[in-house]
């Protein structure tokens, strides 16, 4: 799978609200924590076979992992999938679309780069 195949999965995967909610809620969560298919159903208030689905096309996406304890299997997010996917979206969409949202909301009050940031110069 080439490196666009492997970016549009991602954004496949992002495309649901209901996944993108199931992501969020994993963010929040410390690095240590996961969350089982019954916690995630009643904190997104969704029933667990939908949780399942949803994680099942996470899991295939590499955005999420499973960890059985006892006789559930508990979630969270991986941190090498969410690396390579960065890479991947830095690497095919380069750095303007990349940047920081702050970087950019400062740039677009001033009509200045931050000091040190690269951008043009502004003629006077």
């Amino acid at each position: 799978m080439d490196e666009v195949e492997k970016l549009a999965r991602v954004f496949k995967a992002f495309s649901d609200e209901t996944r993108l909610r199931l992501v969020k809620t994993l963010t929040d969560l410390k690095p240590e924590e996961a969350l089982c298919v019954n916690a995630l159903a009643a904190t997104l208030g969704v029933s667990q076979s939908a949780v399942s689905q949803h994680l099942a096309v996470l899991r295939a996406a590499d955005l999420v992992i499973g960890e059985r304890r006892g006789y559930h299997v508990h979630y969270r997010l991986s941190p090498e999938g969410l690396a390579a996917y960065r890479a991947q979206a830095f690497a095919l969409l380069g750095e303007a679309f990349m940047a920081s949202p702050a970087r950019d909301r400062s740039t677009a009050r001033t009509g200045k780069a931050p000091a040190g940031a690269p951008g043009r110069a502004h003629a006077r």
